[in-house]
This record gives structure tokens, sequence and C-alpha cells, in this order.
């Protein structure tokens, strides 16, 4: 989960146009716990209203194109409901799935 650090959530339309995606280093160990373990993983980003977080985004593309991630999901939408419903179900539909796969073979 993303969430974000002020007293109130901000506009996606507000994030500083310079930040740094060390801040998001945090996540690192739950990635590589899922990758270790072959089970989904989910992105939450709540960090802004109405949109993503753009170095949240440029740490997830620059962390998982060096692991073997292949099963997750983001969401950063317009609400934390709808945000935390889209990644929850569809991280769930990803279990589902795989383990239906892993039956099969």
């Amino acid at each position: 989960m993303n969430n974000f650090d002020t007293s109130t959530q901000q506009e996606a339309s507000q994030q500083p146009l310079n930040g740094s995606i060390e801040l998001y280093e945090v996540f690192s160990p739950y990635i590589v716990a899922a990758v270790a373990a072959g089970i989904p993983f989910g992105f939450c980003d709540n960090r802004y209203a109405n949109g993503a977080d753009k170095f949240f985004v440029e740490y997830m593309n620059n962390k998982i194109s060096n692991t073997s991630l292949k099963l997750s999901t983001y969401a950063g939408w317009n609400t934390n409901g709808n945000t935390i419903g889209t990644v929850v179900s569809n991280t769930n539909l990803l279990t589902l799935f795989k383990s239906t796969v892993a039956a099969q073979n």
C-alpha cells in the first residue's frame, strides 16, 4: 500500500515534480518474498487521488523488471476504495488461476 504521507490526501496533479524512487525501497523485501514464493503480489497506489504516484510507478517498473515477478497487479484509481477493491480482486483472481493451472499440470 503506497499511502499518502500528509494530513489529507492530495490530488495527483499536486504531486512534486522532484522526487526519488529510493523512498519506495521499503517495498523491496515484500517483492523479494513474493518472487521467492512465486505468489501473486498487488500494489495499491493511494498516495494521490485521481491518479498515480509517478515515482512509485517508476520504482515498480525498475524493480519488477529486474525480477521474475510475473503475477502482479496495480491500481491507482480516483478513490481509495476503487484502488483497493481492484487490487484485491485482481490479485485473488491471479491466485485462483495460478492454483488452477498448477492443479492441471
